[in-house]
C-alpha cells in the first residue's frame, strides 16, 4: 500500500514532506518486514541502506513516527527527519535518479503530480 490517504494534513500550507527515516531493531525481536512495510505505506520511497529510507509523504514527521512505532519493540530506535534539501556522495551504484524522480514531486503542486 503506497501513498496512504489517511495522513492528516496538519500543516497550514497543506504540503508534502521529504522524510528520511532511520531505525535500529534491537534483539530479541527484530520485525524488519513490518517496519519496512509501514515506512513504504507512507508514500513513494527509496531504501538507501538497510535501515535508512527516503519517503515523499503527506504525513508530517510526528505522524510518520506514530505510524511506524507500533511495529517496533520498546528497545528499538526510530528517527524521522524532515529534509528540505540534501547532497549524496557517489558510490558504486548510487540511486540518484530514483531519488531525484521522487524528490521532484515535492516541488510540483499536487494537481500536476504524475501518478506513480
Amino acid at each position: 500500500m503506497r501513498g496512504s490517504p489517511l495522513c492528516l494534513r496538519t500543516n497550514r500550507f497543506d504540503m508534502a514532506y521529504n522524510l528520511f527515516i532511520a531505525y535500529d531493531l534491537v534483539q530479541p525481536s527484530q520485525n524488519y518486514d513490518a517496519v519496512r512495510q509501514r515506512i513504504r505505506a507512507l508514500g513513494e520511497s527509496h531504501q538507501y541502506q538497510l535501515s535508512l529510507f527516503y519517503v515523499h509523504t503527506e504525513c508530517d514527521p510526528s505522524e510518520a513516527f506514530n505510524r511506524i512505532a507500533p511495529a517496533m519493540d520498546v528497545n528499538d530506535r526510530l528517527l524521522v527527519i524532515n529534509a528540505g534539501d540534501g547532497v549524496v556522495t557517489d558510490w558504486g551504484r548510487p540511486p540518484i535518479d530514483a531519488v531525484k524522480a521522487i524528490w521532484k514531486l515535492a516541488s510540483q503542486p499536487s494537481a500536476v503530480r504524475p501518478t506513480l
